[in-house]
């Protein structure tokens, strides 16, 4: 057993049961590694009330402390199509390539996509297997246990098209990848246009097809 990944709710009283869990993990498998996801959903109840907004924001801050810190190898990946968790709440109306409603059919569909994707560098079975320790190593560089996550769905790949043509006709600087973390922007670069680690799964398209 390489570990656990574990989606929890992020936004609620839930958070600290999941925290609780956690805990439990990391006492009975102390060894193993886990990829934690909380949720958060969208749209986000509207109560009208900033206390209870509050409250909200205050338990999401418990959970990424409680989560990610002292749980030995863990990873902490919060997931939403909701790009702020304050007021003014923003929504992603749309991914480059697709649209969407804010109806939780469509945005579970959309996280759960990405989640899929992203974890099938340690669930192949082929010699390109990557072990999961491996990958929240890659994700928590200098013990930062707070990661984000981008998708790109679908990728702009046409029935004639080669994976580099593909990726020359996108014709900018960086991938137009969408964040699935609240309250961070794409690129995930910083000032000095820097990514400190990353790992990317790209799949669906045939190794036939990466050619120059």
């Amino acid at each position: 057993m390489q570990g656990f990944q574990v989606l929890m709710d992020g936004h609620d009283g839930f958070a600290g049961l999941s925290t609780a869990v956690l805990d439990h993990l990391a006492d009975e498998y102390g060894s193993k590694s886990v990829l934690v996801y909380p949720l958060f959903p969208t749209p986000l109840p509207e109560s009208g009330d900033a206390k209870k907004d509050f409250f909200r924001l205050f338990n999401y801050a418990l959970s990424v402390a409680g989560s990610s810190d002292d749980h030995g190898h863990n990873a902490y990946v919060p997931l939403s199509t909701t790009s702020r968790l304050s007021r003014p709440k923003v929504y992603l109306d749309r991914l480059p390539y697709a649209r969407f409603q804010q109806i939780p059919y469509h945005t579970s569909a959309i996280l759960a996509g990405a989640v899929d994707s992203f974890s099938l560098v340690n669930r192949l079975s082929s010699p390109d297997f990557v072990h999961l320790r491996d990958v929240v190593d890659a994700i928590t560089v200098h013990h930062r246990k707070v990661a984000a996550m981008s998708t790109m769905l679908p990728f702009p790949l046409r029935d004639s098209d080669s994976l580099f043509s593909a990726l020359k006709a996108i014709d900018a600087e960086y991938l137009p990848v969408t964040s699935l973390t609240p309250h961070v922007k794409t690129p995930l670069i910083d000032s000095q246009n820097r990514c400190y680690s990353q790992v990317m799964s790209l799949r669906g398209v045939p190794r036939q097809r990466w050619q120059w």
